[in-house]
């Protein structure tokens, strides 16, 4: 799986490609999460993800809302791609 984001004041952007399927979502920032904050949680998450088989996504998912790591507004918009991507490739 590739992840690429954007991140700026205004929001996030994160798009999940597998094969020819894409998930994609948006989320507006809210303080106390910044868009330094954000990059980092994604760039994480880029790596973890790499890995992680689509049969394990949902676990994945589950230990990233266990520590969101004070960034509600990434975790939420990597969730909502994550089940889009899942959704496109009928695995939801």
């Amino acid at each position: 799986m590739r992840l690429a984001w954007r991140v700026d004041a205004q929001g996030i952007e994160v798009a999940l490609r597998e094969g020819g399927a894409v998930g994609e979502a948006r989320a507006a920032l809210q303080p106390p999460e910044t868009p330094v904050s954000a990059e980092a949680l994604l760039r994480w998450a880029a790596g973890e993800l790499a890995d992680t088989p689509p049969g394990e996504w949902r676990a994945w998912l589950d230990h990233l809302h266990a520590d969101i790591c004070g960034n509600p507004c990434a975790v939420g918009a990597l969730d909502a791609a994550v089940r889009a991507l899942a959704a496109d490739l009928s695995l939801e």
